[in-house]
């Protein structure tokens, strides 16, 4: 491998795609090519890519579960390779679930080489880029997310008005950091009762995951603590 090169590992479970790809990538001066069609052992790929020295994953999401499955066993290692996902819709919740996941880089469908290979140099100089295509699903989902957020705002609504006393327990402890087995001893409920409600904390806020819950719970208008009024008794 030459000095300053990058060196990319593909995991594609389509050879004819797969070699194709490496063929192309080839073609650049600076890039030195490896490839991969397991994508169901991320330990092994993790191996791979420290004894090969790889600078770049680029993981082939075309599958959605089993390529989602090893994102998130390669970015669970540690030292955590570098991820840039490929194959991915652009209308899809998966460029959401990449980037959660740890993707450092999403290339949607029909993304054209020059423009991949100018994400690769981006990510390899410790950068996280995404395809136009991904791009507009986040500009997107951010935009609708701003507009409920507004729209909270506007009726005099913070986050915990739509939350039940319990979903507004969770939301705090969310927002404390603690995790859901952390959320279930805090509470003393079990973990499936804690996901639960979670995923319905998820669905009411319109957000995607927790920090943005944690975000709306730490900005949330605070409410002025209304007191009962003095008890009046009458005079003998």
């Amino acid at each position: 491998m030459a000095n300053g090169s990058i060196r990319v590992l593909i995991v594609q479970r389509n050879r004819a795609s797969r070699d194709a790809l490496a063929h192309a990538l080839e073609q650049q001066a600076d890039v030195d090519v490896s490839v991969e069609d397991d994508l169901t052992d991320a330990s092994a790929l993790h191996a791979r890519v420290c004894a090969e020295n790889i600078s770049i994953v680029l993981l082939d999401l075309e599958g959605h579960g089993a390529g989602l499955a090893s994102l998130r066993g390669l970015t669970a290692l540690r030292p955590a390779p570098r991820v840039v996902v490929f194959g991915v819709p652009d209308e899809d919740d998966l460029v959401i679930d990449a980037i959660q996941t740890g993707a450092c880089g999403v290339v949607t469908c029909g993304t054209p080489l020059e423009d991949l290979i100018g994400q690769l140099h981006a990510v390899a100089n410790g950068g996280a880029t995404c395809s136009p295509g991904a791009t507009a699903v986040l500009f997107s989902r951010v935009a609708s997310g701003v507009v409920a957020a507004e729209r909270r705002d506007r009726d005099g609504e913070g986050p915990g008005s739509v939350l039940t006393p319990r979903e507004r327990e969770v939301a705090r402890l969310i927002e404390r950091g603690l995790s859901n087995k952390g959320i279930a001893r805090e509470l003393g409920i079990g973990l499936q009762t804690v996901k639960n409600h979670v995923h319905n904390i998820l669905e009411k806020l319109h957000v995607q995951g927790r920090v943005e819950v944690a975000r709306l719970w730490r900005h949330r208008p605070s409410h002025p603590i209304v007191h009962a009024p003095a008890r009046v008794t009458a005079r003998e």
